[in-house]
Parts: C-alpha cells; structure tokens; sequence
C-alpha cells in the first residue's frame, strides 16, 4: 500500500485535514459552511470521487460546517464515535467543557451547539479501527477527554491527528492540553497514549504541524496542575 501523507483540505480557524493514499480519507468538516467544499477539495487537489470516508475527531460544531455538503459531495460515509453519533442524531454538538475562566467566555461567544438539522453517521466506532479498507494506511483510535468521543487517527508514518486534544494559538510557545474537557483525568491519559506511540508529528485541528516535543511539554504542564 502506498504510503499515507497528510495536507490541509479545510483551511481556517479549525483545520480539516486529508489522509492521501491509495484514497483519501477527509478528516473533519471545517467551521465555516460559507465555503465551498467542491472549491475547496478541488484547491487541494482531491478528486470527490477519491474520498472513500469522512472521520469525524468530535463532535463539536466547528468541525461540522461543512459536512452536508462534503458528504453530498463525495457519497463518503462518516464514521465517528458512538457518543458522537448519539449527540449528532439529536441534532446536537457534543457538549462544550471549559476547563479555565477564559474558554467559559469563549465558549459563551461561540454560540450554541444545536445543528441545523440532524446527522447521522454511518460507521460508529468504540474500539481501534483499521482504515486500509479505505485505502489508506492508517489506524482510529478512541482518546477520549476532549470529549467523550474524540478519536485520533495515527498514520504508519507516526504521524498523528489528535483534533482538539492539543491546542497552539497564536504567540503560545507550544501546544497544551485542551482547555475545553469533559474529564481532564481522561484527557491526560489520552495524551499518555499517544505518547507512548513515539510519534514524529501530530496535526491539531487548532494550531496545524506540531513536532513530538511539544506533546511532552503538553504532558508536563497537565501533569503540574
């Protein structure tokens, strides 16, 4: 199987990536769904006809803008967690967990997570999923603590997209842990595992391209506090 790279296919404030094979797998939807996802796939060079799945890493809105369209789009199936796929079928985001008094203002300003209309995914995942049926060499993994239904996908290459398990803003040095989490503790240990995976890179949904270390700062400081 060819070897899997990865590129950004949704730019913006909250980045969907695309795992590019033997097929492409999409990664998340985008927070704006004032953009064009045929525009957009076609600036980054993918086929719709080359997508054979959109995995979703949570639930949360700003990941969601574009998904009607891209499913429309490609006739991909969506697979995510079960717990997301619970919130998504009710037509809600999961729930937003801020973990420090700035995020509580940032979450107020965001807005709601009730959906337009109802989503409803087609493959719900709970345990490690292999994803070369799709056509690319690359692995699902359950971390939960963003929220209870975050997934990382982990490349043969140890190159990992972790969502929002990690967050870079602008002027940070680094990256840190979410400061949006249901369960901190759950969080932590999520980050430990990926750790223990000794990955080369990791690609945040809010912050792109991080190197390994970053990841071991983010677990100094979540392990401090």
């Amino acid at each position: 199987m060819n070897s899997t790279s990865i590129h950004v296919a949704i730019p913006g404030m909250s980045l969907g990536y695309a795992l590019v094979g033997e097929q492409v797998v999409l990664v998340d939807a985008g927070a704006s769904s004032t953009q064009s996802a045929q525009d957009l796939l076609k600036k980054a060079g993918i086929s719709p006809h080359s997508v054979s799945l959109i995995v979703l890493t949570h639930g949360h809105t700003d990941h969601l803008a574009l998904l009607p369209q891209l499913q429309m789009l490609t006739n991909a199936p969506i697979m995510c967690h079960k717990k997301t796929a619970q919130c998504l079928a009710k037509g809600w985001g999961e729930e937003v967990v801020p973990r420090t008094p700035l995020f509580q203002i940032l979450s107020r300003l965001t807005g709601s997570q009730k959906l337009k209309e109802p989503i409803s995914p087609h493959i719900l995942v709970e345990t490690p999923q292999d994803l070369r049926s799709f056509g690319v060499n690359a692995h699902v993994w359950p971390t939960p603590g963003h929220t209870p239904g975050s997934l990382s996908i982990i490349t043969e290459n140890k190159e990992a997209l972790v969502g929002d398990l990690l967050m870079k803003f602008p002027l940070q040095r680094h990256a840190r842990a979410s400061m949006i989490s249901h369960d901190v503790s759950l969080l932590q240990k999520s980050l430990g595992e990926l750790q223990s995976q000794d990955l080369k890179s990791l690609y945040l949904s809010h912050g792109g391209k991080i190197l390994a270390h970053e990841l071991d700062q983010a677990m100094i400081e979540i392990q401090s506090h």
